[in-house]
Parts: structure tokens; C-alpha cells; sequence
């Protein structure tokens, strides 16, 4: 999954904006000028986020950008935790199981899909390994407004949905079959 979701800024009357996530419930902020809002958005979201890993509950899938929206990615580390976290939730790893596979205690585990602790990439990737994901890093224009642009992003999100739809219906097999051999 991409963990980049779309944002509006709304002028506020005093002069800024307040920042709004549609996808992310309660990912508010806002900023004195354009840059500030997005910069504070970022913090907002890794914050909403972290909090949905903390209380276990799934991470809200993305929806394309839209016109008059800007596009807040969640900076690699904590992207690469929340990334591990989804496919745990998927596999139906609990922190116990994880820990089991790499050889360490739950604390750890706790630790290494925690987005608001540091983590080095290394360890998280090893993780993700363990797991049978892996992570892709990739730039984009990120100033870019274009109409062209915009039907390429969408089409990139319709793409990886499908592809994830595919993956979470792959991993319930798997645990229907594992389940059935018992």
C-alpha cells in the first residue's frame, strides 16, 4: 500500500489554513501559510496513525487525490512500521508471533511497529522479510497538478488496491488451508 493520503486546506479567516484528512478521522491541523499546513499535516497524520496501530484497528486506505487536494506521504520509517503492522493484521500476526519469528520479545515487537519510536530501516526490513513483504521506495513529482498527473496517480491507487485486495485474499487461502490441514 502507499501511505500517502490526500488532504484539504481550508482558509481559515484570520489568515492560514486548517488541514483536513477525508480518509484519516481525526487527522486535523493547521499552519499560517500553504508549506506550514503541510508540514504540521505530516505530524498530524503519522500521529492518527501511530494511534490506530496503539489501539489495533486498521489503517484507513488512501483514496486518490482529488482536484484541490494536496498529497501528504508519511515519511519512510514510520511508512515501513505501518507497512509491517498491515501485514501482521493480515496474516493475523499478534506481536507474540512476530517476536517468535525474529527472535526477539514482544516489547520489541512493540517497538519496531510503534511509528512514533525511531527504528532503523535495516531492522524494519528485516521484519518485513519475516512477514514475506518487502518495501519499495520510489519519488514523485510532488508539484505536479496536472490533469496528466492526476489520472496517473489514480490509476496507480486503483492498481495497488486491486494488488493488495489480491494479496489479503492470497493470505486468507493460505489460513484457510493451514486450518483445514490441522
Amino acid at each position: 500500500m502507499r501511505y500517502a493520503y490526500p488532504c484539504v486546506l481550508n482558509p481559515e479567516e484570520g489568515g492560514g489554513f486548517y488541514v483536513v484528512f477525508p480518509d484519516v478521522r481525526g487527522a486535523l491541523t493547521c499552519g499560517d501559510d500553504t508549506a506550514e499546513a503541510l508540514e504540521m499535516a505530516e505530524d498530524a497524520l503519522v500521529a492518527i496513525l501511530a494511534v490506530h496501530v496503539h489501539k489495533h484497528m486498521p489503517l484507513p486506505i488512501p483514496s486518490p487525490v482529488a482536484n484541490g487536494q494536496y498529497l501528504v506521504a508519511v515519511p519512510p520509517v514510520p511508512a515501513a512500521k505501518l507497512a509491517l503492522y498491515t501485514a501482521m493484521r493480515a496474516q493475523g500476526l499478534d506481536e507474540a508471533a512476530l517476536g517468535e519469528r525474529l527472535g526477539i520479545d514482544v516489547d520489541a515487537v512493540r517497538k519496531l511497529i510503534n511509528p512514533d519510536r525511531y527504528t532503523h530501516i535495516t531492522r524494519i526490513m528485516e521484519a518485513l522479510r519475516a512477514v514475506g513483504r518487502s518495501l519499495i521506495i520510489e519519488d514523485v513529482d510532488i508539484d505536479d497538478g496536472s490533469e496528466a498527473a492526476q489520472t496517473e496517480r489514480e490509476a496507480e491507487s486503483e492498481t495497488e488496491r486491486e494488488a493488495e485486495s489480491e494479496t489479503e485474499r492470497n493470505v486468507k487461502r493460505e489460513h484457510e488451508r493451514a486450518a483445514a490441514a490441522v
